[in-house]
């Protein structure tokens, strides 16, 4: 095995995860947060999506991307566990207060800076996943740090309360297959500061992260959550 020196490499690490809440009812409306596992859906409905012109005028780069792929996007769903919200028929409930709570309670413990008022602010995706074509998310809580067992700290950028998208089923030639079983699940997304400068503090800032989610009303099952790693070093590309 190689030893690398991190610092010579000028290594610099940041994490984004992504935590699903255990909540009674999903985030935007009544349905109940729970998968169905692999019980056959009792309706399917066919969509295409289509980019929108933003708030200054432009079509979002990534949108125009996807909707020149020219997939169809096939959705599965339940009569019993979902409503007309997941299918962007009906507009949303008001936040699920057991959520905002749980996200409050994580904030805390991540030493974040709570905000005064929550905004609702939309995350485009045209892959399908959001029927609406965006994701609902908000801003909690800022300028957070967690200690690692060094004594250092490392800072928590924001901490947002946002909703599951559907869960991908499967993808036949140019179409793609949702449940939407899983939309709209209550999730939160902590993101830390790039502070992290070796593999060790990495590992490490992600178990405690982890431990301080498990202490909260979060869902523990196979698939309930998802780190993603950014990593960058000097002259890399």
């Amino acid at each position: 095995m190689v030893n690398f020196d991190y610092k010579e490499l000028g290594l610099i690490c940041g994490l984004e995860i992504h935590q699903q809440l255990d909540t009674e009812t999903k985030l935007f409306c009544r349905c109940p947060s729970k998968l169905q596992g692999t019980r056959p859906p009792d309706f399917t409905t066919k969509r295409y999506m289509r980019p929108v012109l933003g708030e200054m005028g432009t079509f979002d780069s990534a949108m125009l991307t996807e909707y020149k792929k020219g997939k169809t996007i096939i959705y599965e769903g339940y009569n019993d566990v979902i409503c007309t919200y997941e299918l962007d028929d009906t507009p949303p409930f008001s936040c699920n207060e057991e959520a905002r709570k749980i996200a409050l309670e994580l904030a805390l413990l991540l030493n974040a800076n709570i905000i005064e008022e929550m905004h609702v602010s939309r995350k485009n995706y045209l892959d399908g996943s959001v029927p609406s074509g965006f994701q609902r998310t908000m801003i909690l809580g800022t300028d957070g740090y967690l200690t690692l067992k060094t004594g250092k700290k490392i800072g928590i950028d924001i901490l947002s309360l946002e909703e599951e998208a559907a869960r991908k089923i499967k993808t036949e030639k140019k179409t793609n297959f949702y449940r939407l079983d899983r939309l709209g699940i209550p999730l939160v997304e902590v993101t830390t500061k790039p502070d992290i400068n070796t593999p060790e503090e990495c590992r490490d800032c992600a178990e405690r992260i982890g431990l301080l989610l498990w202490m909260t009303n979060v869902k523990k099952v196979l698939g309930s959550i998802r780190q993603d790693v950014n990593v960058s070093i000097k002259s890399g590309t």
